[in-house]
């Protein structure tokens, strides 16, 4: 029955019906000012705001066109949280299989790239799983180490060798991310696979915490706000402190250095 369901949903987004820039007269609006059509109702109860939606959308732009990864009915699942306002305004009202089609409040900019009205479909969502789900500890606990530039941090798991990374090192990672009241920012967990980069790249809180570890360690980390992204970060990055679990999986030395001891 569920696969019925699916491929209904399928076929409907699939079909193009007449596009209208603005709202039709018939169309329903949020407190905000967002214009909203149900294309399909859904069914059960509607997801919280930390809960993990998995989405098909598309949008396009004043002229009607289909814009870039808007185009192609993409499939994306994502922690409510960490997407646009508009996005959580119009999640927090579907239900599990359900298409509605969105006008924006408005466009400053008459560009062939903004989307201006968009359709998404429900699939399914459900909690954060455990890698996901926010630390019990929001501050660091008692038990946490502290270094000398106010860095804490805390060991889950013990890692294995003599070897640390270096400044110089590419680091490969199991991680995530979470504000200080618990919002998750990011996880490779989301991504589906471990993360490799340049240590030297990233902000300085994981520069000094991951050369504090050794391959197979995990560990929380409790970044003060000048550690992460400072009092102004760029457009993007999260303000505030930071907490991160990291798993440190490998590394490598390019350079051949090799650090023995933390």
């Amino acid at each position: 029955m569920w696969n019925l369901f699916f491929m209904l949903g399928l076929a409907c987004l699939a079909k193009e019906r007449p596009f209208t820039a603005l709202p039709p007269s018939q169309s329903l609006r949020t407190q905000s000012g967002l214009a909203y059509q149900i294309v399909r109702k859904g069914r059960g109860s509607v997801p919280q705001k930390d809960d993990l939606a998995t989405i098909r959308y598309r949008g396009w732009n004043q002229a009607g066109i289909l814009v870039g990864e808007y185009s192609r009915n993409s499939i994306r699942t994502v922690p409510i949280s960490r997407t646009e306002p508009v996005w959580q305004e119009a999640l927090s009202m579907m239900r599990r299989g359900s298409i509605y089609r969105f006008w924006l409040p408005s466009v400053k900019e008459d560009r062939s790239d903004s989307v201006t009205v968009f359709e998404m479909e429900l699939l399914s969502f459900a909690p954060p799983y455990e890698p996901l789900r926010p630390p019990r500890d929001l501050r660091p606990p008692n038990d946490a180490q502290i270094t000398q530039s106010g860095l804490a941090f805390k060991r889950l798991r013990k890692g294995t060798g003599k070897r640390y990374p270096t400044l110089n090192s590419i680091v490969t990672v199991r991680y995530t991310g979470w504000k200080s009241d618990g919002t998750n920012i990011d996880s490779s967990y989301l991504h589906g696979k471990s993360m490799s980069f340049p240590l030297r790249k990233v902000v300085a809180g994981w520069r000094e915490g991951l050369q504090l570890m050794k391959p197979g360690e995990k560990t929380i980390f409790w970044i003060p706000e000048r550690l992460a992204y400072g009092e102004n970060p760029r457009p993007g990055a999260p303000a505030g402190d930071l907490i991160f679990m990291v798993e440190l999986i490998s590394f490598e030395n390019p350079s051949g250095a090799t650090k023995m001891t933390p």
